[in-house]
């Protein structure tokens, strides 16, 4: 007897959405890698100066260079800060560089997006008037502004985070009745105009925007169509931002990207940058991730002491299954708060890889158990990467189903133009556009004051530790209050 084929995880990494898409649709295409095209043979690496090879030494790091250069390393980009060179080399050196006191990191591509969850079951969760009698797999209407209190706020305060910059470290944007104040492609393609193939960061962006729409958003792009990047990329990005805050007026940074913590975030190389961003005056908002509901699932660089942990809430009463839990790798209390992170309906681009993963998701959702049989009899393999049971075809009506409609990534495409999705990466960009209406209300607010803003005035999710929740649900109209006070009494 063949064993049956379970989804233990229900999580999908964005490469895995980009084959289950094109299984779904019929097609092959596939995306090439940047080592598919590469033949030469060179790794791409960072390298770490020892000890006394600094930047502000010229002839000590010209004769370093040198060194590296003759040892056949090709010199990329520097961060002078974090006595950093990023570049390629012939992979039979690494072992002799590091003998000779420099540390090599990898550079090659990676995903720095967390997995994506499947839908979540309606019956666990708490469902608004109106929304009675929805099937398990059907998408629920949630209303993310209202829910952290910005609706209410607009109202009797008229904030709209007005004037304050935010840099959008993501996959790009592309939405035609929205463009960014600034553009900048920190990858190989080095677009010219705004793009996301993805359209993972164009829905980041429309998160922000419905919480601050008078916020200034400048999208930077450091991830390609599959959610893969490079950590020198995503360094570039934001010692650019550090280097520009002033004349750009950037005053948040939204970071929904990360990548299991696996070192203590002072030896973590995005982590040190983070923190770098934070000394200079910018707040840093990052997700926890979508690892959870283990503990010790908090992401990097979400672990940063004083960037603003966010994880994912269903409703106001339950955190989302897959929110990274804390503590730390170092052992530190994270999230910090939480906000709605499910059924998120923000902007997509039509031709992007979400979007038309929503919209093969909602065709298979609306097939009866008669079409679902056909479909699958033709696509075992897809019924595979969904991680059915073998035998899922035999079961009954009803319970083949549930059970197939439940297996999808928990994304929809309710209407043109719009995609609704999961996952922390979405919550995050809610708390950034709420630290800029605090902003707005009180531009000299420090990183540490916002995040102390944020957390205090925060409501509890009953039922739920603080490595789970952090101090609960953002409480947008308490916490610029509590900014206002603060001001007034300096």
């Amino acid at each position: 007897m063949i064993k049956a084929i379970e989804n233990k995880s229900n999580r999908f990494t964005y490469k895995e959405l980009a084959q289950l898409a094109q299984e779904m649709a019929g097609t092959k295409n596939r995306t090439e890698t940047r080592a598919e095209k590469d033949a030469s043979g060179l790794q791409d690496v960072i390298i770490q100066l020892p000890e006394g090879r600094l930047f502000h030494q010229p002839e000590v790091f010209k004769d370093t260079l040198r060194q590296l250069k003759k040892d056949g390393f090709k010199l990329e980009r520097q961060f002078p800060k974090l006595q950093l060179l990023s570049g390629r080399i012939n992979p039979e050196t690494v072992e002799k560089l590091e003998s000779c006191g420099f540390t090599v990191h990898d550079n090659s591509e990676q995903e720095f997006l967390p997995p994506v969850s499947v839908s979540t079951p309606q019956e666990v969760s708490s469902r608004g008037k109106g929304q009675a009698g929805l099937k398990p797999w059907e998408m629920r209407q949630v209303d993310p502004a209202a829910m952290i209190g910005v609706t209410e706020l607009r109202k009797t305060e008229g904030l709209t985070g007005k004037g304050v910059g935010i840099a959008v470290i993501d996959s790009g944007f592309d939405y035609p009745d929205y463009q960014p104040a600034y553009w900048q492609d920190f990858t190989e393609t080095k677009a010219p105009a705004p793009e996301d193939q993805l359209g993972h960061g164009t829905h980041v962006i429309g998160d922000i925007v419905q919480m601050a729409p008078e916020a200034r958003i400048l999208a930077l792009r450091v991830l390609g169509p599959d959610g893969g990047g490079r950590t020198a990329d995503i360094v570039k990005a934001l010692q650019w931002v550090i280097e520009n805050k002033d004349k750009q007026g950037i005053q948040i940074v939204n970071l929904s990207l990360g990548s299991p913590a696996i070192l203590p975030w002072q030896n973590d190389m995005l982590g040190k940058v983070v923190n770098l961003a934070l000394e200079a005056g910018i707040t840093v908002v990052c997700p926890v991730g979508n690892d959870g509901p283990k503990a010790k699932t908090i992401a990097s660089p979400a672990d940063v002491p004083h960037a603003i942990a966010v994880g994912s809430l269903k409703d106001d009463k339950t955190v989302s299954d897959f929110s990274g839990r804390g503590p730390t790798f170092a052992g530190d209390a994270k999230p910090d708060v939480m906000a709605p992170g499910e059924y998120l309906v923000s902007w997509t681009s039509k031709s992007s890889l979400l979007a038309y993963n929503g919209r093969q998701c909602d065709r298979v959702r609306k097939m009866n158990p008669d079409e679902l049989r056909t479909y699958f009899k033709k696509n075992m393999a897809l019924a595979m990467r969904l991680k059915l049971p073998i035998d899922i075809l035999r079961y009954p009506d009803e319970k083949m189903e549930e059970r197939i409609k439940m297996s999808l990534p928990g994304y929809y495409y309710p209407e043109e133009g719009r995609l609704a999705a999961p996952g922390t990466s979405f919550s995050g960009p809610e708390v950034a556009g709420v630290a800029a209406l605090l902003l707005e209300k009180n531009p000299n607010l420090t990183p540490r004051e916002v995040q102390s803003a944020l957390m205090e005035t925060a409501r509890k999710v009953e039922g739920y530790s603080q490595m789970e929740q952090g101090r609960g649900l953002v409480q947008a109209q308490k916490a610029v209050r509590k900014v206002n006070k603060d001001d007034s009494s300096n």
